[in-house]
């Protein structure tokens, strides 16, 4: 399973499960110095980041990230999503390898018409309870206007 095959797992899991309004992969400017895997927003309008690691190596290079992770524990010095979640596949955690902050997704092959499970282990903590701005709804909307423009282009239009 790579990386797309995940936030497709988990874009289905937060839209049609879990009842969130909006999911899109690869954001960036959202958050100080990061580009989310995973942006989901609730009818509430709190954000959802879902971190996707694929290899135990990947993991544990995240937690060289030392600004992501100060500002994950330190929300009042940076602006974070509401919740935080490690989506992981291939290999196994226990919840108490993540930080306290964080929840703890595994996805998992099944035998289903929908070929994937995906299962919580551990519940991600409120981080804080301020909604998305605004303007931070509008600057996801323009990155997704640029990114269908894109896919279309490529699709549809021919040099």
């Amino acid at each position: 399973m790579n990386e797309q095959t995940m936030q497709g797992v988990l874009m289905r899991w937060a839209l049609d499960i879990k009842q969130h309004k909006v999911a899109l992969p690869n954001i960036n400017g959202m958050y100080p110095s990061w580009e989310a895997d995973l942006l989901a927003v609730t009818a509430a309008d709190l954000v959802h980041e879902f971190e996707i690691k694929i290899t135990r190596s990947d993991f544990l290079a995240d937690a060289k990230k030392e600004r992501k992770h100060w500002c994950l524990s330190c929300p009042e010095m940076c602006k974070v999503p509401n919740y935080f979640w490690y989506a992981i596949h291939g290999f196994s955690l226990d919840e108490n390898d993540v930080p306290p902050y964080a929840g703890l997704i595994v996805v998992e092959k099944t035998g289903f018409t929908f070929p994937y499970a995906v299962n919580v282990i551990k519940v991600a903590p409120r981080i804080h309870g301020e909604k998305i701005h605004n303007r931070d709804k509008r600057s996801m909307v323009t990155w997704l206007s640029y990114k269908l423009k894109k896919a279309y282009l490529q699709q549809y239009v021919q040099d």
